[in-house]
């Protein structure tokens, strides 16, 4: 027994007390600092902080040094996301293909290449306004401007890899002399044809009859069609990211600090360059222009009534947003004001504050349950219904990858982690799982009943449609063929000329319409019906446009540099795209804050 105690005593110094110790206590991914995994290595949120400032501020100068709206910063963080794993991913295939670029080549690059805004700067051009090689060389030699060089340095080792890849996939596009020719009849091949549209809609229900008896051996003939998918039904608690009371106020003081500033002295216009959050007024001063009464919203309108012209009002609150206004101008039914808009935006301290609740939230629901948690938080559970998971959106959610995820996964009654969206904070449990199965005939006897009459009006309109096509060949005409069915009031239209990448008849291309037109080659032929969803059409050539070869020999050479910068933009954009797509990736966003 003592020897048990000593052995236990010993393990636990070993193990866990000596773990603490040495600082070696297994921590979880994002309590080491990490944002994510990415194929198995690791990216903190460092680098992700890093990448997502650069992209803020370059964002900000565009935008004329505005700060961002919510939506904006929102946009942005998904744009950073994609653009960290985007780089983590191209790290692999340089690795992997060895498309290292070593100092002595990188420097050759620098002095041979200058950048493109340094080509574009007046600093760098002779009297004559040309680019000056020996300026840059210079500017090279320049101790002040190694910062930039070194900038310039980093992002050759980031773009030129791509490049190198781009340029391999140029190297490994063909177009034949074929495949031009191809193309050419695509775009000059042109048909003109007359047709006629038959739908189900044509045939009323009065003019079918069938028994239960039918549509139960209908129901046992086709069962595979009635089987429903695995259907899911989630409860949910969503905190949206939303401006708390003390954003709204924050917002309100900078409208009054404005304020504050334009009866000190300062222009109005002046004011609204820098306060202001309106794109479309800021740089006009924030003039609206003269706007009807009944096109503003009614606080601006109350406000402008009580002032007089050259007056200032507010703040009042619209849309989100708190309001000065200065009066130019007054009619009827009209005003001409100016306006300085300060958006009421969702804190730092206030997405932090989200985080910690759904976080606390969670923990509550893992032991309790997410009704039970949500009740003692005073929060509300709401619930999908039954939907099915592969169809890629979620009822009340729209579309949340890992929530969908988890959904088709988890056991009835799990309780998911806190998912991120840059809208909101959500957590869900498995209320019900219903399996993929075919339900009895009662249960679905009207579905049943409605596709069995759908089916016999679709074989009425085919067999409608078949003998339009052979009185068609027999009288030569279309609109002969479809006199005997006038009760059904048909008519022939007419197509304009169109290629086989061109819309017809309101189809777009590639259809079994296309298809049927470009089979027909005498002026007069008539097709057999065709089926373009639930429609059945025949058609009858009214003329054809043969392409020309004398034209193509011509045209070939321009026409394969055309082809070959298509096909290559395709493969690079769809090679990029899965890149990106195929990554494995473990997402901690959700342990951060948003």
């Amino acid at each position: 027994f003592l020897w048990v105690v000593v052995g236990g005593f010993v393990a636990w110094i070993f193990f866990d007390l000596g773990a603490d110790l040495v600082g070696k206590t297994v921590r979880k991914p994002w309590e080491q600092g990490l944002i994510a995994e990415i194929d198995g290595k690791p990216v903190s949120y460092d680098e992700f902080y890093r990448i997502l400032e650069q992209m803020r501020q370059d964002s900000i100068q565009a935008k004329g040094g505005r700060e961002l709206t919510d939506q904006e910063e929102d946009a942005l963080l998904e744009a950073a996301w994609k653009k960290v794993i985007e780089e983590h991913r191209w790290r692999d295939v340089v690795r992997q293909r060895r498309l290292y670029l070593s100092d002595p080549v990188l420097v050759t690059i620098i002095r041979q290449s200058p950048p493109r805004e340094l080509m574009e700067s007046p600093e760098f051009q002779d009297s004559a306004g040309n680019f000056d090689y020996q300026k840059y060389l210079a500017a090279l030699q320049d101790p002040r401007n190694l910062p930039y060089f070194v900038g310039y340095e980093q992002r050759l080792r980031r773009e030129l890899p791509k490049e190198l890849m781009r340029a391999d996939i140029i190297l490994s596009t063909f177009v034949t002399d074929e495949d031009a020719w191809m193309e050419f009849v695509r775009q000059n091949e042109r048909v003109k044809v007359k047709y006629v549209k038959l739908t189900t809609a044509l045939i009323p229900d009065t003019s079918i009859s069938y028994t239960e008896a039918d549509v139960r051996r209908y129901y046992e003939e086709h069962r595979e069609e009635f089987r429903k998918p695995t259907q899911v039904n989630l409860a949910f608690v969503m905190l949206q990211k939303r401006p708390s009371r003390e954003d709204t106020l924050a917002a309100k003081d900078r409208a009054l600090t404005a304020l504050e500033e334009i009866r000190s002295g300062t222009p109005f216009e002046e004011a609204v360059k820098y306060y202001s959050e309106d794109d479309r007024t800021r740089e006009q001063g924030g003039d609206l222009g003269w706007r009807p009464k009944k096109r503003l919203p009614p606080p601006l309108v109350t406000l402008a009534d009580s002032l007089s012209v050259g007056e200032i009002g507010g703040p009042v609150l619209t849309f989100g947003a708190w309001n000065l206004i200065k009066v130019e101008g007054k009619k009827k039914d009209s005003l001409h004001l100016r306006i300085l808009m300060v958006t009421i935006k969702t804190s730092t301290a206030t997405k932090e504050a989200l985080r910690s609740k759904a976080q606390e939230l969670r923990d509550l629901a893992g032991s309790m349950g997410l009704d039970s948690a949500a009740q003692a938080m005073g929060l509300e559970v709401r619930e999908t219904g039954l939907f099915d998971p592969e169809r890629g959106f979620i009822p009340f959610i729209g579309r949340n990858e890992e929530a969908l995820k988890f959904a088709k996964e988890a056991e009835v009654g799990a309780v998911s982690e806190v998912f991120y969206n840059p809208r909101y904070f959500l957590v869900v449990q498995i209320k019900e799982r219903v399996p993929s199965h075919i339900p009895p005939f009662e249960e679905i006897k009207d579905q049943v009943e409605k596709a069995y009459k759908d089916h016999l009006k679709e074989q009425k309109i085919r067999e409608i449609a078949q003998a339009i096509a052979e009185k068609a060949r027999e009288t030569g005409s279309l609109e002969k063929a479809i006199q005997e069915w006038a009760h059904l009031k048909l008519q022939a239209s007419e197509t304009p000329f169109f290629n086989r990448n061109q819309s017809a008849a309101g189809i777009p291309p590639g259809s079994p319409f296309h298809g049927a037109a470009f089979a027909l080659e005498k002026s007069g032929e008539v097709s057999d019906p065709v089926k373009v969803r639930q429609n059945y059409y025949v058609l009858q050539l009214v003329e054809r446009q043969e392409p020309d070869s004398e034209t193509f020999q011509a045209q070939k050479e321009t026409i394969k540099r055309a082809l070959r910068t298509r096909l290559m933009n395709q493969v690079w954009n769809t090679w990029n795209r899965e890149l990106v797509e195929e990554a494995q990736i473990k997402d901690y966003r959700r342990h951060f804050l948003y």
